[in-house]
């Protein structure tokens, strides 16, 4: 692989291409790049890794401009698209990096188990006893899916192969059916 060669102006102002790069970014109103491709991807400033989205995405910038066509670096416009592509890409990674982390790490805690603490299991699984009984055989799918086995409306629908409306109706029947019985209780 050739080593990239960067324009001429850019060797002669800055010791190194990074340098150049980040001088890029600095330049004007560039840093609005980052900030669009965070907005695309719903990231408000709320979210806990924000912060960590916007380096994420500066170096990212850093990196895109460097790895530009010489074609696509004579022109801003066409140079500042292809970073926004490369900021938006990496970004976009890294959530689902952040996500992947979060399922992995699942903490264990045991609570010592109290005579008292047994009566509202009994309560519980009495209540859960008449809820299936009264549920459709598609809303216990429903149930088990989400509660059991923890899925979202995605993952049941493309495993039941039904829509996800299909699905949210069932939740709702399991919603209308567990309050019917809630109050009877």
């Amino acid at each position: 692989m050739s080593p990239m060669k960067y324009p001429r102006e850019a060797t002669d102002v800055f010791e190194t291409p990074q340098q150049a790069a980040f001088e890029f970014l600095l330049t004007g109103d560039h840093q609005n790049v980052i900030y669009g491709a965070i907005k695309r991807l719903h990231i408000y400033r709320s979210y806990e890794a924000y912060d960590d989205l916007v380096q994420e995405g500066r170096l990212a910038f850093v990196r895109s401009y460097l790895r530009a066509p010489e074609a696509v670096r004579k022109n801003e416009h066409k140079l500042l698209v292809y970073i926004y592509q490369g900021v938006y890409w990496h970004l976009l990674n890294c959530l689902d990096q952040f996500r992947r982390k979060g399922e992995h790490q699942t903490e264990v805690t045991t609570l010592p188990v109290q005579a008292t603490d047994l009566e509202p299991t009994l309560e519980t699984n009495q209540l859960y006893q008449q809820l299936l009984s009264v549920l459709s055989p598609n809303e216990r799918r429903y149930l088990t899916a989400a509660y059991v086995r923890g899925l979202n409306v995605s993952e049941m629908a493309r495993e039941f192969e039904v829509s996800r409306k299909t699905i949210y109706w069932w939740k709702a029947g399991v919603a209308q059916k567990a309050k019917i019985i809630w109050h009877k209780g």
